[in-house]
């Protein structure tokens, strides 16, 4: 009888559903479950069955706020009875039987039901439905240059998105493990479920984790993905999966995925230096003209015309607040000895030991 108290509290979320006493929200999570729980979904079915073949009113809300444990020790009386005796008793309800004995009665069958199932009443219900929810639903959430934005998934987990990223995400996670696509750059504040690792693909890499702080830069353009942990701990490997491939980061560490190959370099770093951009904050740890001017483009929303490819390779090391173009431009230009112009949604880059053109 063990199993079935551990049930009770699945049968009666079904049984509302089926009564349609469940809130709108509640509704929803039980829809939404039944698209993503192959198993939920088949006891649905064969809920829904008995259901549909009883003949019980339920029109009493008080039967569902009847003490629990109590209703259980009757189900668990009633089991007792052969299943012919139960039978009867559902096809000829004596009227003077209480509502509330109607309901323990009902809930035995749909237990005898289930029980039964894999010997005689699999051949009775039909599973095309059951195969139909298993679909699973994706969303993405996304956003273009110059904007940013906080979510926080359906396990509680809050991901701060960067300019120009996309994260795509089942819309409900499975049982045992959360797993989502990143293209581009965010923050993640996992939330801690030893049972559940939290899996983020990204490029050529994985990473894993069950609950931390940490950042992922991902952008197509770029020949690296950048890991960064601000605390916990985070798996971080290679899509080929070896074992050569694929490292434990601790907190103030930093792992560089190649694009091209499957290695992985590490090194220790402060993870402000590369979070800064939560805060508003453009942050180059020796970062290549190409890749400043890719960032630059992405938070802006604007063109970079580079008048001598020469430079692309002169680094930047830097934090400077984003609120103000100029101020930006202004820094870079001095740090890395380069004259820039704006016009209009374009900015000049030119190399200091160029005359400017009237």
């Amino acid at each position: 009888m063990e199993k079935i108290f551990e049930s009770s509290d699945q049968t009666e979320l079904i049984i509302r559903y089926l009564d349609h006493r469940l809130s709108p929200l509640e509704t929803e999570q039980v829809e939404l479950r039944l698209r993503s729980d192959a198993d939920f979904a088949k006891a649905f079915q064969e809920y829904k069955y008995i259901w549909s073949t009883s003949s019980f009113p339920w029109h009493d809300e008080s039967l569902l706020r009847s003490d629990k444990e109590s209703d259980w020790k009757k189900i668990v009386v009633a089991l007792q009875e052969s299943p012919v005796v139960i039978k009867s008793k559902l096809e000829h309800r004596p009227t003077r039987f209480s509502r509330s004995m109607y309901h323990y009665l009902r809930m035995s069958a749909i237990i005898l039901f289930t029980i039964a199932t894999s010997v005689v009443v699999s051949y009775l219900v039909i599973t095309p439905a059951s195969e139909e929810v298993q679909e699973i639903v994706f969303r993405e959430i996304s956003t273009d240059r110059s904007q940013r934005a906080g979510v926080q998934l359906s396990d509680g987990t809050n991901v701060n998105l960067s300019v120009d990223s996309r994260l795509r995400m089942p819309d409900v996670f499975a049982r045992d493990v959360r797993e989502v696509e990143l293209i581009g750059e965010a923050y993640f504040d996992v939330a801690h479920s030893p049972d559940r690792p939290f899996i983020i693909r990204s490029g050529n890499a994985v990473i894993r984790v069950l609950g931390t702080d940490f950042g992922v830069r991902a952008y197509p353009d770029e020949n690296q993905i950048k890991v960064v942990v601000k605390s916990g701990s985070v798996a971080v490997s290679s899509s080929s999966g070896s074992d050569e491939s694929s490292v434990v980061l601790k907190p103030g560490q930093l792992a560089r995925v190649s694009s091209d190959s499957n290695k992985i370099d590490t090194e220790w770093v402060n993870p402000d230096d590369y979070l800064g951009w939560i805060s508003g904050k453009l942050s180059f740890n020796q970062s290549t003209l190409a890749e400043v001017i890719g960032q630059l483009e992405r938070w802006y929303d604007l063109e970079v015309i580079l008048e001598d490819k020469s430079v692309l390779e002169r680094r930047l090391t830097a934090v400077i607040d984003s609120r103000s173009l100029m101020n930006v431009m202004n820094v870079i230009s001095q740090s890395v000895e380069l004259q820039y112009e704006v016009i209009d949604n374009k900015v000049f880059i030119r190399n200091n030991q160029q005359k400017q053109q009237p």
